[in-house]
C-alpha cells in the first residue's frame, strides 16, 4: 500500500477568519456530527485542531480510531452566516493525513490482466480500442460488394492483428520457452528449421515461427521459433553405446531339456584289409 501524498496548502485567509470565535467554539457540535456518521462512538478520537477554509468557514479535525485507518482523520466543516452567532455543519468527511495508508491506485482490468488469468468459462469484455487489432475490412455500404468481400475474399473477421499486435506476439514467443534461449533449445543439436515435423506459418510471422507436430516433442502443438530445438528432431541420432552391465552367465534350462551324459568317446578303429581277390565288379 502507498502512503498518502501531502495535502495541498490551505488557501490564504485573513487573521479574522482564523480567529472566528463562533466557529472555534463549535468543536462539540463538530464532534457530534462526526459521531452521527461514524459506526461507533469509539471511532472518533481526540480533537486535532482547526483549519480556516475561508471567511466564516472552518474545519474541525478529529483522530480516526478505526482499525486500518492509521493517519486518517474526521474533518467536519462548519460555517455561519454574516453576523450570526450560531455555527452550522456543512459536511463531514473522513480524509487521509500525511502519514495515512492508502490503497494502491486503481488500474484498469486491461492493464491488470496477465497470461493465465482467463480460466475456462471466463469472458473478457469487448475492447473497441484494442491497439493490437485493426479492422479486417471496411464496409462499403453496398450489400452486394460487402457480400463478395465476406464470401469470396474470406474477409469475415471484423478485426485482424495490427502491426503492434503482431510485433508483441513475436516478441513474446521469441523470448518465451519456445524460443532459442530456452534450456532445451540450447542443448539441442539441430534447429527446428531443418526438422520434418515443423509446420510453417503463413504471413510475416512465418518468417520466424512454425508449429511443432511431433508427438514426442515437449513442444508438440506449440508455436516455436525456427532457431528453437529439442531432442526429438527428425534428423538427429545418438551413437549406440555398449551396455555397462556385465554379461550374465548362460541360463541352462533343465526343466524342459533332458541332459544325457554320453561319457568319453572311443577313438575309431581302422578297417581290416580284405582277403578276397579283386574281381570283376559285375561278379
Amino acid at each position: 500500500m502507498a502512503s498518502a501524498e501531502a495535502p495541498a496548502k490551505a488557501r490564504r485567509v485573513s487573521s479574522r477568519a482564523r480567529n472566528d470565535a463562533v466557529l472555534l467554539g463549535a468543536a462539540e457540535l463538530a464532534r457530534a456530527a462526526a459521531l452521527e456518521v461514524a459506526s461507533g462512538p469509539d471511532d472518533v478520537g481526540e480533537h486535532l485542531g482547526t483549519v480556516a477554509e475561508g471567511e466564516r468557514l472552518m474545519s474541525h479535525r478529529f483522530a480516526a480510531e478505526m482499525r486500518g485507518y492509521h493517519g486518517w482523520h474526521w474533518t467536519v466543516t462548519v460555517a455561519r452566516v454574516p453576523r450570526g452567532r450560531t455555527a452550522t455543519v456543512c459536511e463531514v468527511e473522513l480524509l487521509p493525513g500525511d502519514e495515512a495508508i492508502l490503497a494502491p491506485a486503481w488500474v484498469p482490468w486491461s492493464e491488470r490482466l496477465r497470461p493465465g488469468d482467463v480460466r475456462p468459462g471466463d469472458t473478457l469484455p469487448f475492447r473497441a480500442d484494442d491497439p493490437r487489432l485493426e479492422p479486417g475490412w471496411t464496409p462499403t455500404g453496398d450489400e452486394e460488394q460487402d457480400e463478395i468481400a465476406i464470401d469470396e475474399l474470406a474477409l469475415a473477421r471484423q478485426r485482424v492483428l495490427s502491426p503492434q499486435g503482431r510485433d508483441e506476439a513475436a516478441e513474446r514467443w521469441y523470448r518465451g520457452s519456445q524460443g532459442p534461449t530456452s534450456r532445451g533449445a540450447v542443448a539441442s543439436d539441430a534447429e527446428c528449421t531443418t526438422c520434418g515435423f515443423l509446420v510453417p506459418l503463413q504471413g510475416p510471422l512465418g518468417q520466424l515461427f512454425g508449429v511443432c507436430a511431433n508427438a514426442w516433442s515437449p513442444d508438440d502443438g506449440k508455436v516455436v521459433s525456427l532457431d528453437h530445438g529439442c531432442g526429438a528432431h527428425s534428423e538427429t541420432d545418438v551413437s549406440r553405446r555398449r551396455s555397462e552391465w556385465p554379461d550374465p552367465d548362460p541360463i541352462i534350462d533343465e526343466s524342459t531339456v533332458e541332459q544325457v551324459d554320453l561319457g568319453p568317446r572311443e577313438p575309431e578303429q581302422p578297417a581290416a584289409p580284405s582277403d578276397e581277390p579283386e574281381g570283376d565288379e559285375s561278379a
